[in-house]
């Protein structure tokens, strides 16, 4: 069912373990703040119901417009159309063609593609506004995707897999900030955590937390600047000499995986082109 997570960074546990003399600077020269700015990462697998193997390679975080990006959980036939649908609403909104419903969206690829009561679907979509304030929002079809907006972090997909994730990253946290007594420094920006949270997820997959769960994360940020799409690379010291790879997913798995037979039967829209690390 995928781990998704989406965070409006710096997120509020973030800070609250800052220590007293940062947030007093923070207070009193708001510019050395850390930039805001949106994260979102996921997992790449799809899995199926029955004996069917998983396949990896999928698309769960895109862009949608420049300063827009989105990620699921659930259904991912109406995850996938619903993505492309979203970049066709964010398209025809900044050309003034469209002031409907975005939720609408989401409740129209749900209907088309619901497969009955114990079928999911959630999404987050964030953007920047026009104050340059990065804006999260959660939408669950139990909900009838009415949106709920994010103050900081919010996790979709299975709960074991949530739950590992926020444990290994409130470990980062604390250790991030405990270093400082000896003297290190603390990331302050928002890719630096990003990668955390790809190398989290990544772990949740190599763990097999969950059989849905797995293959390599996809990662984008989002500022003022726009979107970025951000890589992970692992580096094994096993044996000698220390090797270093590339564990997020790229253009030419993503391409692989939407060429299957399988999925082009589906006709499912191909998303993948500008949306994997570059």
């Amino acid at each position: 069912m995928t781990l998704a997570i989406a965070v409006k960074f710096p997120w509020q546990q973030w800070l609250d373990e800052a220590r007293p003399h940062h947030k007093a600077t923070w207070m009193r020269y708001p510019e050395l703040r850390p930039d805001p700015a949106l994260i979102f990462v996921a997992d790449s697998r799809w899995s199926y119901e029955g004996r069917r193997l998983p396949h990896d390679g999928a698309v769960k975080v895109a862009a949608l417009d420049r300063v827009a990006a989105a990620t699921y959980a659930g259904n991912t036939d109406a995850g996938e159309v619903a993505i492309a649908w979203l970049t066709q609403y964010f398209a025809m909104s900044r050309a003034s063609l469209q002031s409907g419903d975005l939720c609408e969206v989401l409740r129209q690829a749900w209907r088309k593609f619901n497969r009955g009561p114990n079928d999911v679907l959630q999404f987050s979509v964030g953007f920047i506004d026009e104050n340059l304030d990065p804006v999260l929002f959660r939408l669950d079809h139990w909900n009838d995707f009415h949106p709920v907006e994010v103050p900081g972090m919010t996790c979709l997909g299975w709960p074991e897999a949530i739950e590992f994730f926020r444990t290994e990253l409130d470990r980062e946290v604390a250790t991030a900030w405990a270093g400082l007594r000896d003297g290190q420094a603390i990331p302050l920006s928002a890719n630096d955590w990003a990668s955390k949270m790809q190398s989290i997820v990544w772990l949740a997959g190599e763990k097999k937390i969950h059989p849905s769960v797995g293959g390599p994360p996809v990662c984008m940020v989002v500022n003022k600047s726009g979107v970025r799409g951000l890589g992970l690379s692992v580096i094994d010291t096993t044996d000698e000499p220390a090797t270093v790879s590339n564990v997020s997913l790229d253009p030419g798995d993503v391409e692989s995986f939407y060429d299957h037979p399988f999925r082009r039967r589906r006709k499912l829209p191909f998303r993948w082109q500008g949306t994997a690390s570059e």
